[in-house]
């Protein structure tokens, strides 16, 4: 993350751009996320809860804010679960901090999360800027992703599903 004034996410940029075309559906989504990185120097990822990644900033290197895609749906899942099982209610916001930072994770929808590298003492003031982010780009991301296994599949994984 670079050094940033999260202040000004309020003023700037109050509305994403209407729906993408289908040439490039996540045309717009990527050009919220440069948007981002430029104004509030702030560099996010944005990931399906399946662990896909779906955008990140330039700032943000490629194999490495994969595997943290991938990790940080682990980690949405399994809190998700947890809420499930507990009764009490959906993830609303995961923080999860090291030594020298912290990795603050956003819902968009139920199934898109946003996710950013925090320093320790500006995680209330990056998950506020992040939060901003997520309501703008709400409409430019899926509100349903997902891997459609053939039932033969699921059967042969052992959960009793039929063909």
């Amino acid at each position: 993350m670079r050094d940033s004034t999260m202040g000004r996410m309020n003023k700037a940029r109050p509305q994403a751009p209407n729906r993408p075309s289908p040439d490039d559906p996540y045309q717009f989504l990527h050009e919220e996320i440069a948007a981002l990185a430029i104004e509030q120097g702030l560099d996010v990822f944005v990931f399906a809860a399946e662990g896909r990644l779906i955008g990140a900033s330039l700032g943000c290197h490629t194999q490495t804010i994969e595997q943290i895609a991938a990790s940080s749906s682990g980690l949405v899942n399994g809190a998700r679960g947890y809420g499930d099982r507990a009764q009490i209610g959906g993830v609303e916001r995961l923080v999860t901090r090291y030594a020298g930072g912290a990795l603050v994770l956003l819902p968009v929808n139920e199934v898109i999360w946003a996710g950013c590298l925090a320093e320790l003492g500006r995680v209330s003031d990056t998950a506020h800027t992040l939060s901003l982010f997520t309501e703008r780009i709400m409409s430019l991301v899926p509100s349903e992703v997902g891997l459609s296994l053939p039932a033969v599949a699921l059967t042969d994984a052992g959960n009793g599903a039929r063909r």
